[in-house]
């Protein structure tokens, strides 16, 4: 078994990549997980461990078979690894999705080639212990088939990037893509047997190990915890002390050749994980000292200003923000004066005082704040936004103080607080004639301010604007609230379980149930105490079709009018529709005796046409029997005949009298004593001519009646009422 440089490094590579294989699938259900960089660290997992056991030269297989393995991963790697480079960029072309994933298919033809003997036909060590391998007439072709496509990919996705306007994503690619050619270098080496029996294709996969690493580090490309990180950041570690201890103890060799420590790469392997074991510890240690300590002591502010960052995160007021700021800044930098000024919530473009200690100015808090920066100044604005960072903008001992605005005096340091690129509040700083300006580590400390102010700002304004949008939502719902109370016709929403969501103040009124017992109860059970849905219920019909639907019902001897709305909810699982209900008992019993009276009417005007008609003829037939009557003798037999012809003709025109008389339209209602006993008999006589009045008995009696005043005519329309009213009952 062979324990040198050419196992320790795979040895490494290994633990390394196995380390993201393994966090990888831990994050396997969170945000920015990819197949393809798993797949790819898989690949290289086993590229690395093949490699190990190939130089290990141990009794488990034989070297050939463990170069096999490695070719599996090494040979494998780039199509992996081009399916991750197209899932971080996010590019999202049919064309270039179809041919990375059809690409996996040239690894069968290349496993094919690798355990047919194709690629690699030999691999062992001399008698001297030294590693050797013979390659195969399909090795090149096996090489170009992985490699030129990988070379081609790696091209169109650079121009690729280039394309893309994110600047971010092609500073997210250098370091990887840097990794990927110095990878590419190294196996273009085990080309060449006299190189590549070193591992440096493997060492070179390390170094794209770490580049990816901290990439990912850097960037939050993927989503791994705490500790997968730690695990990896002190394999990279050890690794990296290993190599330097290798090194020194070499160079002490170098000049002192009788020290003799034994085996170095087991050495330095040792002492490479006591480094690691024990750094954490001790750096945790240094920085306790420096923190509680030294800093305290040497500069007491940064302590103010540290825990004032910490006090920022909880703060999401914007005055006591404002508060908090400058009362900490002026006693830990022991400043002149400090503001606070903000962004107006509904003027974004307007600038507000939100705090003030000690600055001699006329504005109060909560008053605008007009800027006039200089052109350097805004210069210097115009960079912070455009880098969405919140810089310290100082002035040094020979240049003149800052001019903020008109309203304030000249001052030292302005922090702009930036947020999404744009300028959301400003701390301005100013101190006494005597006093140094700011010194670098308190311009540290203020950055360190300046960012934890930005972040809490930005809470602060929008819990600020939650806090106005929640005041106009009460607002609106107040109105609403009365507007939903203030209609006078009972007002239900019912849900489609026929469950009571709301009603307003008339329909409790109406069902004279408390509002407690109505909300959530069924609606056929309070409005009509049923067990089952109404009958004549509309409310599904409106909600499957989303029209109004209106009805009329008897229910106990009243007649209610019904609507029903369908209200359109965001929330489409919650199907509501408002029940509008009207009892309309009364204006039913108006509106038939309305059509009775205009019945009546009509028959008022027909009977004064009739009359009309026939009182001609009548005056005809009266006068000729009356001529004819003068003429006969009494004792003619045609004499009582004619008698009979004038009653009958006087009954007649009786008749039509009183009908004209019950149906003429007075224009002005005329006041006048009346005789009550002679207008009862004339509406008598008419009410009861045209029905069978032999069932029919009529009982008299009348007292000494004195005449009254009112209007004949609805005297007599009153009696005719009351009297067909009472032979109709």
């Amino acid at each position: 078994m062979i324990i040198d440089v050419s196992t320790i490094i795979p040895a490494v590579a290994f633990v390394l990549y196995v380390s993201f294989v393994i966090f990888g699938f831990l994050q396997y259900r969170k945000d920015r997980f990819y197949w393809s960089f798993q797949l790819y660290m898989i690949f290289v997992s086993i590229w690395s461990f093949g490699s190990l056991m190939m130089h290990l030269n141990s009794s488990i297989l034989t070297p050939l078979f463990w170069n096999r393995i490695m070719l599996i991963g090494l040979l494998s790697v780039p199509y992996a690894l081009c399916s991750f480079v197209v899932d971080i960029l996010e590019l999202q072309r049919k064309p270039i999705k179809v041919v990375i994933k059809l690409s996996y298919l040239l690894i069968i033809p290349l496993m094919y080639l690798n355990f047919t003997g194709n690629i690699v036909n030999e691999v062992g060590f001399t008698d001297d212990l030294i590693f050797y391998y013979q390659l195969a007439p399909g090795a090149v072709s096996a090489y170009s088939m992985s490699y030129v496509y990988l070379i081609f990919t790696l091209v169109m996705l650079f121009f690729g990037t280039k394309r893309r306007s994110k600047e971010g994503v092609q500073k997210n690619l250098i370091l990887p893509l840097i990794g990927v050619l110095i990878m590419l270098v190294g196996i273009f080496l085990n080309v060449f047997p006299e190189l590549g029996r070193y591992p440096i294709d493997i060492f070179s996969a390390t170094i794209n190990a770490v580049l990816l690493f901290y990439t990912i580090y850097k960037y939050k490309l993927i989503n791994y915890s705490r500790l997968g990180l730690s695990i990896m950041y002190s394999t990279i570690l050890a690794f990296a002390a290993s190599v330097t201890y290798f090194l020194i103890i070499n160079l002490i060799r170098f000049f002192n050749p009788s020290f003799a420590p034994g085996n170095l790469f087991q050495l330095s392997l040792i002492l490479g994980i006591i480094t690691v074991l024990i750094i954490h510890p001790l750096r945790n240690l240094i920085s306790y000292i420096v923190d509680a300590i030294i800093i305290p002591k040497r500069h007491p502010y940064q302590t103010t200003i540290r825990n004032l960052s910490k006090r920022l995160t909880t703060i999401v007021n914007l005055h006591e923000l404002g508060q908090e700021v400058v009362k900490n800044l002026s006693a830990g930098l022991k400043t002149n004066w400090v503001v606070f000024i903000a962004r107006g919530i509904e003027e974004p473009d307007n600038y507000f005082l939100v705090a003030n200690n000690n600055c001699p100015t006329e504005i109060r808090v909560g008053e605008e704040i007009p800027f006039a920066f200089s052109a350097e100044v805004e210069a210097r604005l115009e960079q912070c936004k455009k880098e969405n960072v919140s810089a310290i903008i100082h002035v040094n001992p020979d240049e003149p103080r800052l001019s903020a605005s008109a309203f304030l005096p000249s001052s030292d340091v302005i922090i702009p607080l930036v947020i999404r690129r744009q300028v959301a509040g400003y701390i301005v700083i100013g101190y006494g004639d005597g006093k140094a300006l700011i010194s670098e580590i308190e311009r540290d400390a203020l950055e360190i301010l300046a960012a934890q102010s930005s972040l809490s700002l930005e809470n602060a304004l929008s819990f600020e604007q939650l806090r106005i949008q929640g005041d106009e939502l009460t607002m609106s719902k107040n109105k609403l609230e009365a507007i939903f109370n203030g209609i006078a016709s009972p007002v239900c929403l019912i849900d489609i379980d026929y469950t009571i969501q709301e009603a307003n103040t008339a329909a409790v009124s109406f069902f004279g149930e408390p509002r407690e017992l109505l909300i959530g109860s069924k609606c056929y059970r309070s409005f009509f105490d049923r067990n089952r849905p109404c009958t004549f219920c509309q409310g599904l019909d409106c909600l499957h079709t989303g029209v109004l639907q209106e009805n009329e019902a008897d229910v106990d001897d009243k007649v209610y009018s019904f609507q029903f709305h369908s209200v359109r909810s965001a929330d489409k699982s919650k199907s509501v529709f408002i029940e509008i209900i009207n009892d309309i008992t009364e204006q039913k019993h108006m509106q038939e005796e309305l059509v009775r009276t205009e019945k009546m009417a009509g028959i008022g005007t027909l009977a004064a046409g009739i009359a009309h008609e026939l009182n001609n003829p009548l005056a005809g037939i009266v006068g000729t029997a009356e001529i004819m009557l003068s003429e006969l003798e009494e004792a003619n037999p045609h004499h009582e005949y004619i008698q009979d012809i004038l009653s009958y003709s006087k009954t007649a025109s009786d008749v039509i009298k009183e009908l004209s008389i019950y149906s003429r339209k007075e224009e002005v209602k005329h006041i006048e004593q009346v005789e009550l006993v002679r207008v009862l008999e004339f509406s008598l006589r008419l009410a009861l001519r045209g029905v069978d009045s032999q069932n029919i008995r009529v009982e008299r009696n009348y007292h000494a009646l004195p005449t009254i005043e009112a209007n004949e005519g609805e005297l007599q329309q009153l009696f005719l009422n009351l009297i067909v009213n009472a032979l109709q009952a």
